[in-house]
């Protein structure tokens, strides 16, 4: 039968293997007791790889407001748990309305780099940083002079 080769601009290249070459050793192991072999070739463990941390992430803020309240709550007064979930609810609306800023930084820097390009990759970084700066040092300056406004 006709062998199916994997997708990609690096089958091309030869890094995959082919349908059959990866059930021949199955074949083989008939009636031995010998581990699963691999599913996944190294593009999906370098996704795993990235997805596992990033997920991490976005798993701690739901984890620390939960956290927060918990704490907070053990003191019994109810005031303090309303003003707790106020406060989560705004350190949670900041952060997605930023949550952007790496996801488009991470993109940008790893398309320049992978072109080879350095100048352009060091660009990308300094962008961010700044933009970063100017969303940051005005809120910081208000919080900081203004605490109860």
């Amino acid at each position: 039968g006709a062998e199916q080769i994997s997708t990609s601009s690096r089958a091309a290249e030869g890094h995959y293997q082919t349908t059959s070459q990866k059930v021949a050793p199955l074949q083989k192991m008939k009636g031995r007791a010998k581990a699963w072999p691999s599913l996944f070739d190294d593009v999906d463990k370098l996704i795993f790889a990235t997805a596992l941390p990033l997920s991490a992430v976005f798993a701690i803020i739901p984890i620390t407001s939960a956290l927060d309240l918990f704490w907070v709550n053990r003191l019994g007064d109810a005031l303090a748990v309303a003003g707790q979930a106020a406060a989560n609810q705004v350190y949670n609306s900041a952060f997605w309305l930023f949550a952007f800023l790496p996801t488009i930084t991470a993109t940008l820097v790893s398309q320049s780099h992978a072109s080879g390009d350095i100048e352009k990759t060091q660009d990308s970084v300094c962008q961010a940083i700044l933009f970063s700066l100017l969303i940051s040092i005005p809120g910081a300056l208000l919080m900081f002079f203004k605490p109860t406004q």
